[in-house]
């Protein structure tokens, strides 16, 4: 008997714990315009269509969750015109949709830039570079 008191006792104990850990995954916001337009553009990639795709150092900004930020479909025939591209379309963004879950424990947050470029915020999940980018080609300008 007091051995299935016990067993009951651990099992709740990590029902709540389990549950617990999924809800602290679970982002109560999306980082704030303002908060992203502090980020630091620190990675330009050149895709295969011939696109940029420009990477903001991983930040709370400002919320409780790290998040990663990316712009992608920037024109640019070289890194130079990227770059001021992705400034430009910065200095316009605002906010689309999220947190919205994608995969597993990833959540994705949308912003639009009068650039047309499609913004990104992403947190959670094992391997964010690839759950980001896969976000990205999923959910359309």
């Amino acid at each position: 008997m007091y051995k299935k008191i016990i067993i009951s006792a651990l099992s709740a104990s990590l029902l709540l714990a389990v549950s617990q850990v999924s809800m602290a995954t679970t982002p109560d916001k999306c980082p704030t315009v303002d908060a992203l337009k502090s980020a630091f553009l620190v990675k330009f990639n050149r895709e295969t269509n011939g696109t940029w795709t420009a990477d903001a150092v991983d930040s709370n900004y400002d919320t409780n969750a790290v998040w990663q930020f990316a712009i992608t479909d920037i024109d640019g025939d070289r890194d130079e015109t990227a770059v001021a591209n992705a400034k430009k379309a910065m200095s316009s963004l605002h906010y689309g949709a999220g947190p919205i879950h994608f995969i597993d424990s990833f959540y994705v947050c949308m912003y639009y830039n009068d650039m047309g470029y499609r913004a990104f915020a992403g947190t959670g999940g094992v391997g964010n570079d690839d759950d980001l980018k896969a976000a990205m080609k999923n959910f359309s300008k």
